[in-house]
């Protein structure tokens, strides 16, 4: 029996309903319409250890014409490609994340935002500038204009054209369409989205004396819940959202009109957190995947959305000592000297990410897990004689010269679970191994779990079931 098991994560409000977990592993819809499976499931990334800064956490990340910046605890690092760094200056620390932008050769210059202060940079002479503005909550640039959101007031200001460190206290936009204040902004195709809590503006530079107007008939009935959930992906943007009417929805702009791309489970996941205005997003491409990673620090979980599939699926890290998965370290992004940087959210250390690392940031072997949905027929006793997974064997290496694969499996829906069950997965090079398990009991509600925790490229094809039906 084949059923549907490679997929997303989707825990259903009852898990009666749906339980299916996918951790550490992403699903991919194969295109060549002539392959072993429609949906297969591969290995998330791993993280090399880059350089440990003295001060934490990192609060933003930034690369542009191979210079590369980090905001991390009150100090500015610049890092090189020979993972050297050295500290350019301090910065005002609140916790909250920092930004940091840039107006390229023609201004030469960054404008960071960081506790509520705004900082000038200068590329040419390495200076960091005392606090130039405050109430600088984000920061970001457009059309040779640095821009500065102070949510207190709801106001955009503009810096002059090239020169972040002359702002006119006239050049400036507020809020008089909604009464909600503007709590957040992105540039995308040089348009601001300015976000608030239940309404969105789309501002777009007219050429006027203040050239930044909101742009006809784009006023979105939707806000932002979480002011640094906003990021570019797939070029468009994506936030996790709310409105007068409620929140914790993700969404991604099709043109200027918002498309939910959260499913039901996500967002009943969402309702039981403590808070998720405090998320966390960034995006990154790889192998033909755009990934939006959307991260909850005080709920310690981490979901990420795959535009190419439009499937969502969970990273943690694993702990051994609890015995439950956890949130995943990488918080910000920057793609740097071809290599995915990240920085870690809770210390001060910056990773290097790529899916040939099969180690966690802490160095630890990462845990894989996937969660089929149930196997339940027409309720009658179900008979097991056997399940054989099918994936990429003989994978070992001189380090894990025989890789085990686990099987479990819950007849409540979840409430508890079988030991696990390993065998394995093919020596080094035994291309013709078989993961399978044999007698494997009763029942009339089965959901599957597979765990996989050794430091091979996990690839999962199907689990293939022998069940006979028995009496109802």
């Amino acid at each position: 029996m084949r059923f549907p098991f490679c997929g997303q994560s989707y825990s259903s409000q009852s898990a009666f309903v749906d339980h299916q977990r996918t951790v550490n592993l992403y699903p991919e819809l194969t295109e060549s319409g002539a392959a072993t499976n429609r949906v297969v499931l591969y290995p998330t990334p791993g993280f090399y250890s880059f350089c440990n800064f003295p001060t934490r956490p990192v609060r933003a990340l930034f690369h542009n014409n191979n210079r590369t910046f980090a905001v991390v605890g009150a100090t500015l690092y610049e890092v090189w490609d020979t993972k050297a760094f050295v500290s350019r200056g301090t910065v005002l620390n609140d916790g909250q994340p920092a930004t940091i932008s840039t107006n390229g050769e023609a201004g030469g210059q960054l404008w960071i935002t960081s506790g509520g202060a705004g900082y000038i940079y200068t590329l040419a002479t390495d200076t960091l500038s005392a606090a130039l503005a405050y109430n600088a909550h984000l920061g970001g640039f457009s059309d040779g204009y640095f821009l500065k959101l102070d949510t207190t007031t709801s106001s955009l200001y503009l810096s002059a054209l090239e020169d972040g460190t002359s702002w006119d206290a006239g050049d400036v936009a507020q809020r008089n369409t909604t009464p909600d204040k503007w709590k957040s902004f992105i540039v995308s195709h040089r348009d601001i989205w300015l976000f608030g809590a239940h309404k969105t503006d789309v501002f777009y530079n007219s050429g006027d004396t203040f050239p930044y107007v909101p742009y006809p008939g784009a006023s979105i009935e939707h806000g932002i819940v979480a002011p640094f959930s906003a990021a570019t992906c797939d070029n468009t943007v994506f936030w996790l959202g709310s409105n007068d009417q409620g929140d914790g929805i993700v969404y991604r702009a099709q043109g200027y009109v918002p498309m939910r791309v959260s499913h039901h489970a996500l967002e009943y996941a969402l309702h039981g957190y403590t808070t998720i205005s405090d998320a966390v997003a960034f995006a990154y491409q790889d192998q033909g995947h755009s990934f939006y990673v959307l991260s909850f620090p005080s709920a310690g979980k981490t979901w990420v959305y795959d535009a190419a599939t439009n499937l969502w699926h969970e990273r943690a890290h694993y702990n051994a000592a609890t015995g439950e998965f956890e949130i995943w370290p990488a918080r910000f992004h920057t793609f740097a000297w071809g290599k995915h940087l990240v920085g870690d959210g809770i210390n001060g250390a910056l990773y290097q990410m790529s899916v040939d690392r099969h180690r966690d940031a802490d160095g630890s072997i990462i845990r894989r897990m996937r969660q089929a949905p149930h196997i339940i027929g027409q309720h009658q006793w179900l008979f097991y004689s056997r399940a054989e997974l099918l994936l990429e064997v003989g994978v070992g290496s001189s380090e894990v010269r025989n890789p085990q694969v686990g099987l479990q499996w819950s007849d409540d829906s979840g409430l508890t679970w079988s030991t696990v069950q390993y065998v394995s997965a093919g020596m080094a090079g035994q291309r013709q191994a078989r993961a399978v398990w044999r007698r494997l009991g009763q029942s009339r509600d089965r959901i599957f779990r597979v765990v996989m925790q050794d430091g091979v490229p996990w690839r999962i094809i199907d689990l293939i079931v022998d069940v006979e039906p028995g009496m109802h």
